[in-house]
């Protein structure tokens, strides 16, 4: 765990402990609880691996708060995400994520008066991996970007090249 501040829109605690203001949709929420969602796809990056992350949803009078612990994370393209994770991410399909994705990002894109626009499977994002363990090697090279150097954090706080 490290003491830095936690980058994104989460509010510090105490070291190790990240309260995530992420607004997560009803039915990811769901996912998080049976345990069929083990990470999450943001576009920043949220915590340090070894953290605990706080979700807290709101839905009418109930209250839900998970507690998960950050794994691992790493940057990379949402396409591949979309076609290599989408069931450790609560879909039952790349459609699905895709299509909940975009509809997301467009209803996001309204509120701010913007035009929609299309899943962009090059954009560069991070994916956070809250499962037994870290990524496994399998799944990192199915996510490894040709030509990049691929950066891991991990619990063990090994900064790995592949």
């Amino acid at each position: 765990m490290t003491d830095s501040p936690v980058k994104g829109t989460s509010n510090w605690l105490t070291p190790g402990v990240v309260l995530v203001d992420i607004n997560y949709q009803h039915e990811m929420v769901a996912a998080l609880v049976r345990g069929d969602k083990i990470c999450t796809t943001r576009a920043r990056r949220y915590g340090n691996p070894g953290d605990f992350l706080i979700f807290e949803h709101k839905a009418g009078r109930v209250q839900v708060i998970i507690s998960m612990q950050l794994m691992s994370q790493m940057r990379t393209r949402h396409g591949l995400i979309a076609k290599h994770l989408y069931k450790q991410e609560g879909f039952e399909s790349e459609d699905a994520l895709i299509e909940f994705s975009t509809d997301l990002k467009n209803a996001i894109r309204k509120r701010w008066k913007m035009p929609p626009a299309p899943f962009n499977p090059d954009k560069m994002v991070w994916l956070h991996w809250f499962g037994d363990g870290n990524i496994p090697p399998r799944i990192i090279k199915k996510l490894k970007t040709p030509g990049y150097r691929l950066r891991l954090f991990t619990v063990q706080k090994k900064l790995e090249v592949i």
